[in-house]
């Protein structure tokens, strides 16, 4: 059981690594989309200053900007996907205890308990159906 949950630390460390580096190797690019979406709606923003493509903004930014300017706001894009992955293993997490509660609820009409608790119900839950903690 400790060398899967090992594995599994592991790995969840490592995609969580490599969506950082993805999200600050794509950052560049989206944010030049981002510039060149929004430009057109900027009324103040003369039409010779604006950025006649993908290329010309490449260039212009790091010029005008700095070149660290590519990644502006993706410490909050990484933040971002990071809530993400966690609400992703929250609901892995809870969705046992729903189902654990869900078989305690039906079988509080009855007059014998199919379950002693919600140990007993796990404990059952997993021998008798492994599929269980999907």
């Amino acid at each position: 059981v400790w060398d899967d949950a090992l594995k599994f630390t592991k790995d969840f460390f490592a995609g969580a690594s490599a969506a950082v580096v993805a999200k600050t190797v794509i950052a560049p690019v989206e944010r030049v989309k981002l510039i060149l979406q929004l430009q057109s709606a900027q009324t103040t923003l003369a039409p010779e200053k604006r950025y006649k493509g993908v290329i010309d903004c490449f260039i212009r930014v790091p010029k005008e900007q700095g070149f660290f300017s590519f990644w502006r706001g993706n410490w909050v894009n990484i933040l971002r996907a990071c809530s993400q992955v966690v609400t992703f293993v929250a609901a892995m997490l809870s969705y046992p205890l729903d189902t654990i509660r869900r078989r305690l609820m039906m079988g509080a009409g009855k007059k014998e308990f199919i379950h002693k608790g919600t140990i007993d119900c796990a404990r059952v839950g997993l021998i008798e159906d492994p599929a269980f903690l999907l």
